[in-house]
């Protein structure tokens, strides 16, 4: 159901907004990742908030040095 919601606002171009302290900006943004095959990247202590979500989130931090 979240994919699909992600999905029709995408196709609408409506956005929605991700600010640090919106409501279930957890769940919309794992939404578009799960549905556009992204990767979340997020502070370490925000990592959990996606456990069972079943998308791909890395710390922010680990991935810009595994990146360098």
């Amino acid at each position: 159901m979240q994919v699909r919601a992600a999905r029709i606002t995408e196709e609408l171009d409506l956005g929605f907004s991700r600010g640090a302290y919106d409501g279930h900006v957890e769940r919309y943004t794992a939404a578009v990742a799960l549905n556009k095959s992204y990767t979340v990247l997020t502070s370490s202590d925000n990592v959990t908030a996606y456990d069972g979500m079943n998308c791909t989130v890395n710390d922010l931090a680990d991935w810009a040095n595994e990146s360098a």
